[in-house]
């Protein structure tokens, strides 16, 4: 009798973890300002369909959280009217800061996907023409061509800039 119970036990919960979905939370948080502000996130693909907003608390901290089961990347419009492009890592916490050292731009500690893009973006905004830009792209595209980042880079340096080179952007996907 009791290795009946205990085997109906075992049924019972492996059929209830069979309906369970894996996903692990990324939470962002960190300070915008001084005081009080919204800011708007936009997912990038399909991993994170949504438009979402951030309310920050009146000494501009805030805290969000998303239920994700991949990299999920998106962009971040922040209240200076700068973008900071962000990938939800499933079970990262992430701190976004501001940098007032001479530099003034928007830090972002988080997982190592993200470490990997804020790397190679701070070498791209280091180039002095496009060439050297887009030599840089295509190296590091060679290097992880299955990473979130390298479909970032294409988007952010080779399709949304005026007067886009379409064969080049072609060859480097």
């Amino acid at each position: 009798m009791t290795k009946h119970i205990i085997t109906y036990l075992l049924i019972l919960s492996v059929l209830a973890s069979c309906g369970k979905k894996d996903t692990e939370v990324y939470t962002l948080s960190g300070k915008a300002g001084n005081e009080q502000c919204r800011m708007m996130l936009a997912g990038l693909n399909s991993n994170l369909e949504r438009i979402d907003s951030i309310t920050t608390d009146e000494n501009g901290e805030f805290t969000y959280t998303l239920d994700n089961d991949t990299v999920a990347p998106f962009v971040l419009f922040l209240p200076d009217g700068k973008q900071k492009t962000l990938f939800a890592e499933p079970g990262v916490n992430a701190y976004l800061s501001y940098d007032s050292t001479a530099g003034k731009h928007w830090v972002v500690n988080g997982g190592p996907v993200q470490a990997l893009h804020d790397s190679i973006s701070s070498l791209i905004e280091k180039c002095t023409d496009e060439k050297e830009r887009i030599e840089v792209i295509e190296d590091f595209i060679g290097k992880y061509p299955q990473d979130e980042t390298s479909i970032e880079l294409i988007r952010r340096y080779m399709i949304d800039v005026p007067g886009q080179n379409n064969e080049k952007i072609k060859s480097t996907i």
